[in-house]
């Protein structure tokens, strides 16, 4: 859903936004809600900061043996210099003010992004080279999904355990 929500920016911009996925699907019990948001901006971003015709990745990995799912953002933009890694998630940090003119947005994509991803019990980590790109990257508690489909009577409905929301990535 969050890579079908920035579909329209990348047509824009020729760019390729591709889904991969890991290990099979997984329930993630998280807002499902949240979840979205958090990687949709990230995409949203990866996406003003890349030039035209390049890919920008989502890759959901299922690791079974730690019970969890890391969700990746990599695209293949400018990438953001040294100096600005520890500021880049504060809220309205732009790296370079001139080109806030021609990127748009308000600067709180990647703040809310992290507050997002950290009330989900994750921390959203960053890595990037000048030139070449940046990945974003947070890892999430899951409740592993069987590998096999699950068939469900016909009429039956499927609800997440009391206060919770849930998240199938299939």
């Amino acid at each position: 859903d969050a890579a079908q929500q920035n579909a329209v920016q990348a047509e824009h911009k020729n760019i390729d936004i591709r889904v991969t996925h890991t290990g099979g699907p997984a329930l993630i019990m998280v807002d499902s809600r949240a979840l979205t948001t958090a990687v949709k901006n990230l995409i949203e971003n990866a996406i003003h900061y890349s030039p035209e015709g390049t890919t920008v990745t989502a890759d959901i990995a299922r690791h079974d043996a730690e019970g969890t799912v890391t969700i990746r953002v990599i695209d293949q933009g400018i990438g953001i210099p040294e100096q600005s890694l520890d500021r880049i998630f504060e809220r309205f940090y732009r790296v370079d003010l001139a080109r806030s003119r021609d990127t748009g947005g308000t600067g709180l994509g990647l703040m809310i992004s992290k507050q997002l991803v950290e009330l989900m019990g994750g921390t959203l980590s960053l890595s990037s080279t000048l030139g070449e790109g940046s990945d974003f990257s947070f890892t999430a508690q899951v409740s592993l999904a069987p590998t096999a489909p699950v068939a469900l009577p016909a009429h039956s409905e499927v609800s997440p355990p009391q206060g919770m929301h849930a998240l199938i990535i299939d």
